[in-house]
């Protein structure tokens, strides 16, 4: 092997291939991306310190939540929020600084904080005054429901 082929091979494996192998995985670790996907909520965890929610009030919410609900994030920032046949469109953007998700529907804009968000689970707390909910678990919707 002459000194070139060397050389352009020991500069392909010690700059080229590790730039380019953290590039792919930062893609594919990228908030934005991740969060581009269908959810379903699979549990909700209520403030038990501030609801003012009856027991039989959380298990409907929960039940409605995990039964008649998908959220949808794409990537050109619209929201859908599927219910049975209807669905709803919002906007959406992720500011990765504050670790916080904004949705805009019908002029209402709400902010979450972003507890986990990886390629299996999606947690947020919805933020603001009188919130009764801690934490929404969700995971991808496997099922393809629309």
């Amino acid at each position: 092997m002459d000194y070139m082929k060397l050389r352009n091979s020991v500069f392909y494996y010690t700059l080229v291939f590790p730039i380019t192998l953290f590039v792919f995985i930062s893609s594919c670790s990228n908030p934005t991306k991740l969060l581009c996907s269908e959810w379903k909520v699979y549990d909700v965890k209520f403030n038990v310190r501030s609801t003012n929610l009856t027991t039989t009030e959380q298990r409907k919410i929960l039940y409605q939540l995990i039964n008649e609900f998908q959220f949808q994030f794409m990537r050109d920032s619209v929201y859908r929020v599927i219910k049975g046949y209807d669905t709803t469109l919002g906007t959406w953007n992720f500011n990765t600084k504050l670790k916080q998700l904004n949705t805009t529907i019908y002029g209402q804009t709400t902010q979450s904080d972003i507890i986990t968000l990886n390629k299996k689970y999606f947690v947020f707390r919805p933020s603001g005054y009188g919130n009764n909910i801690e934490a929404i678990y969700c995971r991808p919707d496997a099922t393809g429901k629309k």
